[in-house]
Formats: C-alpha cells, sequence, structure tokens
C-alpha cells in the first residue's frame, strides 16, 4: 500500500491569489500533488506526495 505525506496550503480572505499558485507550481515541482480544494471566504488545497521513505526503497529497489 502506497504511503503519503500531506499538506495543507491556505489562502486566507483577502490573500494574494498569484502567491497561492506561484506556492503550488513550485511545490508541484517538488512532487507535491493537489488532492483536495476547499473554502468559502478562504482557500484550503491539501497536497500530497509519496512518503519519501518509501520513494528511496523503491529507487534501491529498481537498481
Amino acid at each position: 500500500m502506497e504511503q503519503y505525506e500531506y499538506r495543507v496550503v491556505q489562502l486566507p480572505a483577502g490573500g494574494n491569489i498569484t502567491h497561492m499558485n506561484e506556492r503550488l507550481a513550485h511545490m508541484v515541482s517538488e512532487g507535491w500533488e493537489p488532492f483536495l480544494m476547499s473554502g468559502d471566504t478562504s482557500v484550503n488545497v491539501l497536497v500530497r506526495r509519496r512518503a519519501q521513505q518509501q520513494s528511496a526503497q523503491q529507487s534501491q529497489a529498481g537498481e
């Protein structure tokens, strides 16, 4: 079973959407994937990526 680590990226009401977009783009380049988005006056984005320990083990097994 795959294991993931999760983070929440938040944009408070009245926040700068450009800053959030840049942050998400940077996180995607590091292997994070947006997983869930919710919000009303603020926006919350749950991102995930494979757990680092599991990724390292799979890389070693492939060598």
